[in-house]
């Protein structure tokens, strides 16, 4: 049986969830056109045959939906503490003793940077 403290993030995760998917989807009205190795291709398009998008750098999440008429729309963004749950490192980091030891820096991830981006300002 879990904790009791456990049980209630449990039931607020899915409340949060839940509510989530009742925010209004945005119709995605404007044409993006893209490059991609087979050329120009629409957001739409993107949405073919697609299981993930590799980048560099992803600090945020967002969440789009193609209907059946190929109609795209925005259904959801994400970005810093909001994608937390995608990240396992940061829910390692909440069980140990500091959590992620914040607390007096600019902004809450300040601490990450690229592997090769630390410098003499490390610590």
């Amino acid at each position: 049986m879990p904790a009791p403290f456990f049980a209630a993030f449990v039931r607020l995760r899915d409340e949060l969830s839940r509510q989530r998917r009742q925010l209004p989807w945005v119709k995605v009205e404007k044409r993006y056109v893209f490059e991609a190795p087979q050329g120009q291709q629409t957001l739409a398009d993107l949405f073919d045959g697609m299981n993930g998008y590799p980048s560099e750098e992803l600090h945020g999440a967002s969440v789009f939906y193609k209907d059946a008429d190929g109609q795209v729309y925005h259904t959801y963004s994400a970005y810093a503490r909001g994608c937390d749950i995608r990240l396992g490192a940061y829910n390692y980091l909440d069980l140990a003793p500091k959590g992620r030891d914040e607390e007096g820096l600019p902004f809450t991830v300040s601490w990450v940077r690229h592997h090769d981006r630390y410098g003499d300002d490390a610590s």
